[in-house]
């Protein structure tokens, strides 16, 4: 029996759709016979803590009952995780949550990068309403060994137009699989970094630019926290030197990093090579 088969097996879905195939993980769409659509995520148990894994499951679930825009964890057979086989034998975890209705952010629409940083702020005084939970640091801050003093909560951790979908004045967020505790300056500047990296792999900077000034907009218009400019500049700075660090120690390197292919490393090393730190 293949995952696609044990996965309608395990939540009752009349169809499952492969979406996305990883290293860590596999993304599934389900569609059920009562119109419901839900993600179901197989992620490989060999290469996560199981534990912490169903602690961050955990802590979403409740993060989407005080914030619609969360596309929280749902129980299956009273779990947030689940085990199954995989198609090759060894074990996936499995984490079903709601289905993200429409489209990816342009990155480089001011309006698009505006509702970002606005729904980032506000994801932030949400989480900040959780209580204390068995989750770490954000792995870059882990890494880099941050000395920034801010005060810290849980972040959503790896905050991109790919974990977004804007329908109509809806936004959705969901992949929190990356969450952990930082300051809220470093969730901004890590989704400065991600357009930053990809805008100068692409040659096109100046969409970078665009995004910068309409997310920090954003972000601020809704932050109930004012926004230190010098903490974000300090705090992509050392995104990219946790990226360097990694590529030194492939084996300290989160999955996707450490399994890329060596063009890829190629790529992510030309970019720390080239990078002009933007703090002194």
């Amino acid at each position: 029996m293949d995952i696609s088969r044990r996965l309608q097996a395990l939540t009752g879905a009349a169809e499952v759709r492969e979406l996305t195939a990883g290293h860590q993980s596999r993304a599934f769409e389900l569609d059920f016979a009562d119109g419901r659509r839900r993600v179901a995520k197989a992620i490989n148990a060999a290469l996560v803590d199981a534990v912490l894994v169903a602690v961050r499951a955990e802590a979403v679930a409740a993060l989407a009952a005080i914030d619609p825009r969360v596309c929280g964890a749902l129980l299956v057979e009273g779990r947030y995780v689940n085990e199954i086989e995989r198609d090759n034998g060894a074990t996936a975890l499995v984490i079903c949550t709601e289905f993200a209705d429409g489209v990816v952010p342009d990155v480089g629409d001011p309006v698009a990068a505006e509702a970002m940083g606005s729904t980032l702020a506000g994801l932030h005084r949400s989480m900040a309403q959780l209580g204390p939970r068995a989750i770490p640091r954000v792995a870059a801050l882990q890494a880099a060994n941050s000395d920034v003093e801010d005060d810290e909560q849980l972040l959503h951790g790896d905050f991109n137009a790919d974990n977004v979908r804007i329908h109509g004045t809806a936004v959705r967020v969901f992949d929190f699989e990356d969450c952990g505790y930082g300051p809220r300056s470093f969730d901004v500047a890590n989704a400065l970094y991600m357009v930053l990296f990809s805008a100068t792999v692409d040659g096109d900077i100046g969409r970078f630019a665009v995004f910068e000034e309409a997310f920090l907009r954003g972000y601020r218009t809704t932050s109930d926290e004012p926004l230190d400019l010098a903490t974000v500049d300090r705090f992509v700075d050392l995104r990219v030197d946790a990226l360097s660090r990694w590529l030194d120690d492939l084996s300290t390197a989160p999955i996707g990093i450490r399994t890329a292919t060596a063009e890829w490393h190629a790529t992510l090393r030309a970019f720390v090579s080239g990078y002009i730190p933007r703090s002194s």
